[in-house]
């Protein structure tokens, strides 16, 4: 592999890591929203439950988990075709 090439793939590299780290932002502020929504009122008690609202929630978080997954598997061949360990 050229040094042209490396530093492409380099580049890469930082792009999709940066990709992930995002995704893994959204998915985690996705989750807080999931908690909150089922966060139960003592005092209103579970009636107050948006079921369609945390539906939609599970929905976004699994398409970011997804994403994530795709994104971590195109870092690890990266990292392989590079010579370097995980997160170097």
């Amino acid at each position: 592999m050229s040094n042209h090439e490396r530093l492409a793939r380099l580049g890469r590299l930082t792009e999709l890591r940066e990709r992930f780290r995002s995704v893994e932002h959204r998915a985690e502020g996705v989750l807080e929203s999931i908690r909150l929504a089922t966060y139960v009122d003592p005092v209103a008690g579970a009636l107050d439950l948006d079921a369609d609202k945390i539906a939609d929630l599970a929905g976004a978080y699994r398409e970011l988990h997804a994403q994530g997954v795709t994104l971590r598997a195109a870092i690890t061949q990266l990292e392989e075709e590079l010579g370097l360990r995980p997160g170097q």
